[in-house]
This record gives structure tokens, sequence and C-alpha cells, in this order.
């Protein structure tokens, strides 16, 4: 695989030999000063162009891929029906490569008028590869737009309400031996395990930090002793390995929420949690998840 100053030199060289390209930018975590960054991180590159017009053709694809390898699969999100695209090709576009030898390359092409619309003025995890016409002065990287967000006290009840309530379709997804809804409904109320665990972390860092993307740093950010209970929240298919996940899962919210309340002064839904773990203990305790029930 090639190194990071290979990479590097390879797209500024590309960058430098077309009038179009008058900046280039490295995003993401090789990007973030608090980052972790190791041989399989991305290289997220912006090229800022006065136009996309040239790029949205493939002509110019080929050679600029084989300079860094064989591509092993290629994603263009901008020209797919699976995404939600908001934005104009002429303004943005991507290409994002994955090579043979492990090599990551996500290129994505943006206008200057449609960057200054989108970056300037807001910190970025971003660096600046090369400005060939002063578009980013003094710009320093920073990672605040990933800082944790302190709740509202409406967000942090909606948040316990909401895992609360939808622990009941996980158990009755069980019972009826539907794994496939179980498995979703449980999805629903781990994504709010998360995230009460990333203001569990913001609590206890005066929310400035990140987390990282999907709670990616929650095991160096959480105390041992919670990151072990969180461990055991992954569960099989095997539905006594899910009951004893969702109960794990049901005694780190109530820590990690308790915090929170205490820190930031908010009420804790008590009332929630003792109806659900009333409930929960009911139907596992009579045994029948995954079987036939008698009429």
């Amino acid at each position: 695989m090639k190194t990071e100053t290979e990479v590097i030199n390879l797209i500024l060289n590309f960058a430098r030999s077309n009038e179009n390209i008058r900046a280039v930018l490295l995003e993401g975590s090789r990007a973030n000063p608090n980052g972790k960054v190791d041989e399989l991180s991305d290289y997220d590159i912006a090229f800022v162009t006065t136009s996309n017009e040239q790029f949205l053709d493939k002509r110019w694809f080929n050679s600029f891929a084989l300079k860094f390898g064989k591509v092993a699969i290629l994603q263009e999100p901008d020209n797919s029906d699976l995404f939600e695209n908001t934005h104009d090709p002429r303004d943005h576009y991507s290409y994002l490569m994955l090579f043979d030898s492990g090599l990551r390359l996500d290129i994505t092409f943006e206008t200057v008028d449609f960057i200054n619309k989108i970056t300037l003025g807001i910190g970025s995890a971003i660096i600046v590869l090369l400005d060939k016409g002063n578009i980013f002065p003094n710009f320093m990287p920073n990672d605040k737009e990933f800082w944790i967000v302190k709740p509202t006290e409406n967000q942090f009840k909606a948040c316990c309400n909401e895992f609360w309530w939808c622990l009941q379709n996980i158990a009755k997804g069980m019972v009826r031996d539907e794994l496939s809804y179980a498995m979703k409904m449980y999805e629903i109320c781990h994504d709010e395990l998360d995230k009460m665990a990333e203001w569990y972390i913001g609590t206890q860092n005066n929310f400035s930090i990140s987390a990282g993307k999907f709670g990616k740093y929650f095991k160096k950010y959480l105390p041992k002793n919670l990151y072990e209970i969180y461990e055991s929240t992954y569960s099989n298919g095997d539905y006594e390995n899910l009951w004893n996940a969702v109960f794990a899962m049901c005694d780190l919210f109530r820590i990690l929420a308790k915090e929170v309340a205490e820190k930031l002064v908010f009420e804790y839904t008590k009332h929630e949690d003792d109806g659900m773990m009333k409930y929960l203990k009911k139907l596992r305790n009579q045994k029948l998840w995954g079987m036939p029930q008698n009429s």
C-alpha cells in the first residue's frame, strides 16, 4: 500500500496539472487533530473547482485511478437511486474508490461557489493541501463540528421515552419468534443508548469532545466497567442471548441516564423505567419466546 506522502503527492500533482482545480482539501479523520489514523483510514479529498463539468464523465478517471493501483470497487453516491441526492452534480460529485491494496480514496469535486456556502467560517476537520487562489486564508483545522452537543431537557426525556417504549417491541418479537422484527427494534433502542452514551461522555468532558462517528471512540472515553457492559449489549440471533443483551442495555442506559440527569439537572423518568422493566421480566419469566403458543 502506498504511504500517505505518496498518496498526497499524487493527488497534488493531479491538481497542479489541471487549471480548473483551484484548491485541494484533506477532510475527515486524516485532517482531524484529535482523530485516530491508521493504514485503513480513508483519504477524503475535495477538489475545489471552477466547474465540475469535465469530471462528470469518466474520461479522466482511468488514468487518475491507475496512479494508485487497481480499483476493486467504485461507488458514485451522487449517481445512485439508493441515496437521496440533494446536490446538483455540477456543484458536488463524488467518486469513492477501494483499491486492491486496501487503499480507500474518496474524491469529491466541489465548485468554489458551493464550498464557500458550506465550509468557510465553519469549524471543520479540514487541512488545505493546495490553494491556488487564496480561497482559504488562515484556515486552521479543528474538530468542533463533531463535538457532542448538550441536549435540552426535552431531548433528554424524548430519548428516555423512545428507549423504554421500544423495548416492548423487542420482547414481543422474541415471543412471536419474529427475529428480524425483534432485531430491528433492538437497533432502534440501541441508537438511543448510543445517544445517551454520547451525552454521558459530553458531561464528563464539558461537551468539548467528539465520541467519533457511530461512537467509535466509546472504548476510549467510557469508564472500563461501563464499556464492558456496553460490549455485552451486542447479541447473536439466539433468543436467550438477546434477552441477556436487552437487560444489559437497560442496566447501562439507566446508569448513563441518571448520571446525565444529575449533571444537567434534568428529571429522570423513573416511572417509565420501572414500568417497562416489570413488563420485560414478566414476558421473559413466562419462557415463551420463540415457541409455538397453545390456543
